[in-house]
Protein backbone atom coordinates (compact mmCIF):
# COMPACT_ATOMS: atom_id res chain seq x y z
CA UNK A 1 0.00 0.00 0.00
CA UNK A 2 0.96 3.68 -0.04
CA UNK A 3 2.51 3.53 3.42
CA UNK A 4 4.74 0.48 3.03
CA UNK A 5 7.93 2.54 2.64
CA UNK A 6 7.18 4.70 5.68
CA UNK A 7 8.42 2.56 8.54
CA UNK A 8 9.13 4.81 11.50
CA UNK A 9 6.51 7.42 10.58
CA UNK A 10 3.67 6.06 12.71
CA UNK A 11 3.07 9.38 14.50
CA UNK A 12 2.91 11.32 11.26
CA UNK A 13 0.65 8.77 9.57
CA UNK A 14 -1.68 8.68 12.57
CA UNK A 15 -1.83 12.49 12.58
CA UNK A 16 -2.79 12.58 8.91
CA UNK A 17 -5.33 9.78 9.34
CA UNK A 18 -6.95 11.62 12.25
CA UNK A 19 -7.22 14.80 10.19
CA UNK A 20 -8.91 12.93 7.34
CA UNK A 21 -11.33 11.29 9.78
CA UNK A 22 -12.35 14.66 11.23
CA UNK A 23 -12.72 16.18 7.76
CA UNK A 24 -14.95 13.30 6.69
CA UNK A 25 -17.17 14.35 9.60
CA UNK A 26 -17.42 17.86 8.17
CA UNK A 27 -14.55 19.72 9.79
CA UNK A 28 -11.79 21.67 8.08
CA UNK A 29 -8.13 21.28 9.02
CA UNK A 30 -4.66 22.15 7.73
CA UNK A 31 -1.18 20.88 8.50
CA UNK A 32 2.29 21.74 7.22
CA UNK A 33 4.92 18.99 7.25
CA UNK A 34 8.34 20.56 7.78
CA UNK A 35 11.71 18.91 7.30
CA UNK A 36 14.92 18.90 5.27
CA UNK A 37 15.13 17.56 1.73
CA UNK A 38 14.89 13.78 1.49
CA UNK A 39 13.34 13.16 4.89
CA UNK A 40 10.06 11.84 3.48
CA UNK A 41 7.65 14.78 3.22
CA UNK A 42 6.56 13.90 -0.31
CA UNK A 43 6.03 10.26 0.66
CA UNK A 44 3.78 11.37 3.51
CA UNK A 45 1.71 13.47 1.12
CA UNK A 46 1.38 10.41 -1.12
CA UNK A 47 0.36 8.34 1.88
CA UNK A 48 -2.25 10.96 2.77
CA UNK A 49 -3.62 10.71 -0.74
CA UNK A 50 -3.79 6.92 -0.50
CA UNK A 51 -5.76 7.21 2.75
CA UNK A 52 -8.22 9.74 1.33
CA UNK A 53 -10.83 7.37 -0.10
CA UNK A 54 -13.89 9.35 -1.12
CA UNK A 55 -12.06 12.69 -1.21
CA UNK A 56 -11.71 15.07 -4.13
CA UNK A 57 -7.95 15.61 -4.39
CA UNK A 58 -6.36 18.85 -5.62
CA UNK A 59 -2.58 19.04 -6.02
CA UNK A 60 0.03 21.71 -6.63
CA UNK A 61 3.80 21.71 -6.35
CA UNK A 62 6.01 24.71 -5.89
CA UNK A 63 8.60 25.04 -8.64
CA UNK A 64 11.67 27.19 -8.07
CA UNK A 65 11.63 28.46 -11.67
CA UNK A 66 8.04 29.70 -11.25
CA UNK A 67 8.43 31.28 -7.83
CA UNK A 68 8.30 34.76 -9.39
CA UNK A 69 5.11 34.11 -11.39
CA UNK A 70 2.13 35.35 -9.35
CA UNK A 71 -0.62 32.76 -8.86
CA UNK A 72 1.17 30.03 -10.85
CA UNK A 73 0.73 27.61 -7.95
CA UNK A 74 -2.93 28.47 -7.39
CA UNK A 75 -3.48 28.05 -11.14
CA UNK A 76 -2.11 24.50 -10.99
CA UNK A 77 -4.34 23.72 -8.03
CA UNK A 78 -7.74 24.89 -9.28
CA UNK A 79 -7.74 25.94 -12.93
CA UNK A 80 -9.33 22.63 -13.96
CA UNK A 81 -12.29 23.13 -11.63
CA UNK A 82 -13.11 26.79 -12.36
CA UNK A 83 -16.24 25.72 -14.24
CA UNK A 84 -17.57 24.31 -10.95
CA UNK A 85 -17.11 27.55 -9.05
CA UNK A 86 -19.98 29.58 -10.52
CA UNK A 87 -21.81 29.44 -7.15
CA UNK A 88 -19.17 31.83 -5.78
CA UNK A 89 -20.26 35.45 -5.34
CA UNK A 90 -19.57 37.17 -8.65
CA UNK A 91 -16.93 39.50 -7.17
CA UNK A 92 -14.98 36.52 -5.82
CA UNK A 93 -15.37 34.46 -8.99
CA UNK A 94 -14.10 37.32 -11.13
CA UNK A 95 -11.21 38.00 -8.75
CA UNK A 96 -10.14 34.35 -8.89
CA UNK A 97 -10.58 34.05 -12.65
CA UNK A 98 -8.65 37.27 -13.21
CA UNK A 99 -5.81 36.20 -10.92
CA UNK A 100 -5.48 32.91 -12.82
CA UNK A 101 -5.65 34.56 -16.26
CA UNK A 102 -8.92 32.71 -16.92
CA UNK A 103 -10.95 35.91 -17.14
CA UNK A 104 -10.53 39.65 -17.54
CA UNK A 105 -7.89 41.19 -15.26
CA UNK A 106 -9.29 42.79 -12.11
CA UNK A 107 -7.96 45.05 -9.41
CA UNK A 108 -8.84 42.50 -6.73
CA UNK A 109 -6.83 42.85 -3.54
CA UNK A 110 -5.11 39.88 -1.85
CA UNK A 111 -7.89 39.69 0.76
CA UNK A 112 -10.55 39.14 -1.91
CA UNK A 113 -8.47 36.46 -3.65
CA UNK A 114 -7.87 34.76 -0.30
CA UNK A 115 -11.60 34.75 0.55
CA UNK A 116 -12.37 33.47 -2.95
CA UNK A 117 -9.85 30.64 -2.52
CA UNK A 118 -11.40 29.60 0.80
CA UNK A 119 -14.93 29.72 -0.59
CA UNK A 120 -13.89 27.90 -3.76
CA UNK A 121 -12.71 24.96 -1.65
CA UNK A 122 -15.96 25.09 0.32
CA UNK A 123 -18.00 24.99 -2.91
CA UNK A 124 -16.07 21.94 -4.11
CA UNK A 125 -16.57 20.24 -0.73
CA UNK A 126 -20.35 20.53 -0.88
CA UNK A 127 -20.51 17.21 -2.75
CA UNK A 128 -17.56 15.34 -1.25
CA UNK A 129 -14.69 16.14 1.12
CA UNK A 130 -11.69 17.84 -0.46
CA UNK A 131 -8.00 17.10 0.12
CA UNK A 132 -5.57 19.84 -0.93
CA UNK A 133 -1.97 18.65 -1.29
CA UNK A 134 0.83 21.17 -1.79
CA UNK A 135 4.41 19.96 -2.10
CA UNK A 136 7.49 22.22 -1.94
CA UNK A 137 5.58 25.05 -0.34
CA UNK A 138 8.85 26.93 0.03
CA UNK A 139 8.96 27.43 -3.76
CA UNK A 140 5.33 28.39 -4.24
CA UNK A 141 4.95 31.90 -5.61
CA UNK A 142 4.18 34.47 -2.92
CA UNK A 143 0.67 35.29 -4.17
CA UNK A 144 -0.44 31.65 -4.20
CA UNK A 145 1.18 30.99 -0.84
CA UNK A 146 -0.60 33.98 0.67
CA UNK A 147 -3.99 32.91 -0.69
CA UNK A 148 -3.63 29.27 0.38
CA UNK A 149 -2.37 30.05 3.87
CA UNK A 150 -5.16 32.62 4.24
CA UNK A 151 -7.66 29.87 3.43
CA UNK A 152 -5.90 27.31 5.64
CA UNK A 153 -6.07 29.58 8.69
CA UNK A 154 -9.82 29.97 8.27
CA UNK A 155 -10.91 26.38 7.74
CA UNK A 156 -13.72 25.48 10.10
CA UNK A 157 -16.52 23.20 8.92
CA UNK A 158 -15.97 23.15 5.18
CA UNK A 159 -15.02 19.48 4.83
CA UNK A 160 -11.59 20.46 3.54
CA UNK A 161 -8.17 19.06 4.52
CA UNK A 162 -5.01 20.88 3.49
CA UNK A 163 -1.69 19.01 3.77
CA UNK A 164 1.39 20.94 2.74
CA UNK A 165 5.09 20.10 2.77
CA UNK A 166 7.81 22.70 3.25
CA UNK A 167 11.58 22.43 3.41
CA UNK A 168 12.87 23.62 6.76
CA UNK A 169 12.89 24.55 9.49
CA UNK A 170 14.08 28.01 8.45
CA UNK A 171 15.51 30.01 11.37
CA UNK A 172 13.66 33.26 11.86
CA UNK A 173 10.72 32.40 9.62
CA UNK A 174 7.54 34.04 10.96
CA UNK A 175 4.85 31.75 12.30
CA UNK A 176 2.29 31.01 9.59
CA UNK A 177 -0.64 30.54 11.93
CA UNK A 178 -1.52 26.91 11.16
CA UNK A 179 -0.29 23.68 12.76
CA UNK A 180 3.16 22.49 11.71
CA UNK A 181 4.68 19.05 12.23
CA UNK A 182 8.47 18.94 12.07
CA UNK A 183 9.69 15.54 10.91
CA UNK A 184 12.40 14.06 13.10
CA UNK A 185 15.20 12.01 11.59
CA UNK A 186 14.45 8.32 11.28
CA UNK A 187 16.13 5.81 13.54
CA UNK A 188 18.84 3.66 11.99
CA UNK A 189 16.67 0.62 11.29
CA UNK A 190 13.77 2.64 9.86
CA UNK A 191 16.10 4.66 7.68
CA UNK A 192 17.80 1.48 6.45
CA UNK A 193 14.40 -0.06 5.64
CA UNK A 194 13.20 3.04 3.78
CA UNK A 195 16.38 3.10 1.72
CA UNK A 196 16.21 -0.59 0.89
CA UNK A 197 12.51 -0.33 -0.05
CA UNK A 198 13.43 2.10 -2.82
CA UNK A 199 16.13 -0.16 -4.30
CA UNK A 200 15.19 -2.06 -7.50
CA UNK A 201 14.50 -5.75 -7.11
Amino acid sequence: NGTSALLGRDVELETIAAILTRVRAGHGEALVLVGPAGIGKTELLRAGRSMAAGFRVLFAQGVEQEADLPFSGLHELIHRVMHELRPLPMLQYRALAGALALGPPTDADPFTVGVATLNALAVLAEHQPVLVLVDDLQWLDAASRQALLFAARRLDREGVAMLMAERGPVPGRPQIGIPELTLPGLGHLAAQYSYCSLMPT
